[in-house]
């Protein structure tokens, strides 16, 4: 998007982002004016009542746009994740200062009408944090949060009932919902076809959703095929093992049946979510396969730009090349000419400048070789009737 990108009112979440920046999370090629970018210009314009001055709102704002980005830009998912970690770090700040059992208090009735929360922030303003007492709408519905603790499905808290007729707020686990399962199996790609789409489909579902060790076991089940999962596990446990945690740490056959009320296991499930992650990535690695990309010829029939389709596709699935980067273009055409269809391939050999050409314009003048090609053939079939007409005329007379 065009225009000057405004600069953010002080003491906003956005001013307080910028002025940390580079912020934990930051990746390799990720910048401080496309950041600011995106918040000011590019999210406030997709719909979902983005503010351009930021926010720490998970479920109003945080939320919303998650699921907007996942279906119409992943590839600034990176830039998400850094509110998102920071909204996290701020709510943890929130439970530490409230106690996980808060002292006994006389039974309350459910309160439907939303409330919120204030923490202070480091850079010295205060901000809102709006707790809704049902669940979001995209995952369950109905169950309570606690007042003292924000915590996300499928470890909520409830009142409990004490012997001593006081109640104190528990997790309970919840489980996902099949529409929630289907939802995600239907919009989640194969692991070899898109393995960074994987990673961040599954840690946006961790970071939103808290699940426990059963639900992992689920997800795997339900978004990878047998073999992905296998060597998901194979990398968890090597990541457990080099942190001295032991391999039966990520054993999925051996439930270790923590409990999420106490401290130490709650740490311990944390540490099985990133050691699943971590395997994610390991098994997400591209093995470099150049002999099925040398193999991806065009088809006769096959139209140039089908053809330059699958051959990138090829380079994305088997090897570590983006076809699309300015870098990696005199590999792609070179391939691409070579692999054309044998008219086609003659003809971009004898283009003037070919080397300088870029891939649309090749792509271009193999389209014209293409259509050409249906000329000929039925200038072909027209010439061979002609011919056919004495003969033809002959036979007539002599009948």
């Amino acid at each position: 998007m065009g225009g000057s990108l405004v600069k953010p009112s002080k003491d906003s979440p956005l001013d307080y982002m910028l002025s940390k920046w580079p912020l934990p999370g930051v990746q390799k090629g990720m910048s401080r004016k496309r950041f600011l970018q995106l918040c000011t210009q590019d999210w406030p314009a997709l719909g979902t009542a983005w503010p351009e001055y930021g926010s720490f709102d998970i479920p109003t704002h945080l939320t919303p746009l998650r699921l907007t980005l996942e279906n119409q830009a992943p590839g600034q998912m990176d830039y998400w994740f850094l509110w998102d970690d920071e909204a996290h770090r701020r709510l943890k700040k929130v439970q530490i200062q409230a106690p996980l059992f808060p002292k006994a208090s006389a039974p309350r009735e459910a309160d439907y009408s939303s409330e919120s929360a204030s923490g202070a922030t480091s850079s010295g303003y205060t901000t809102s944090l709006s707790v809704p007492s049902l669940s979001p709408s995209h995952t369950r519905k109905g169950a309570l949060y606690g007042d003292e603790v924000i915590i996300q499905a499928p470890l909520r808290t409830i009142p409990v009932p004490t012997t001593d007729e006081n109640v104190v707020d528990r997790y309970v686990h919840v489980p996902f919902t099949t529409a929630d399962l289907m939802n995600w199996q239907t919009t989640t790609p194969r692991l070899r076809d898109d393995p960074d789409v994987v990673h961040r489909r599954f840690r946006a579902i961790f970071q939103s959703h808290n699940p426990d060790w059963q639900d992992v076991g689920q997800l795997l089940d339900c978004l990878l095929r047998t073999e992905e999962k296998e060597r998901v596990l194979r990398g968890a446990q090597e990541a457990a093992e080099a942190a001295n945690d032991g391999r039966n740490f990520i054993r999925l056959d051996n439930p270790p049946h923590w409990n999420p009320n106490d401290l130490t296991q709650q740490a311990d499930l944390k540490k099985f979510l990133d050691y699943i992650l971590t395997g994610i990535k390991q098994a997400g690695e591209r093995t470099l396969d150049w002999t099925t990309v040398h193999n991806t010829v065009q088809g006769k029939e096959e139209h140039p730009s089908d053809f330059y389709e699958r051959l990138c596709k090829a380079f994305c699935i088997h090897t570590n090349i983006d076809p699309k980067a300015m870098d990696t273009q005199s590999t792609v055409r070179l391939i691409f000419i070579s692999q054309s269809a044998p008219d086609i391939k003659k003809r971009l050999q004898q283009l003037e400048g070919a080397e300088g050409k870029s891939l649309e314009e090749l792509v271009s003048v193999a389209t014209r070789v293409y259509h050409t090609r249906e000329k000929v053939q039925e200038t072909k079939q027209g010439l061979h009737f002609l011919l056919l007409l004495p003969s033809r005329r002959e036979e007539a007379l002599q009948i």
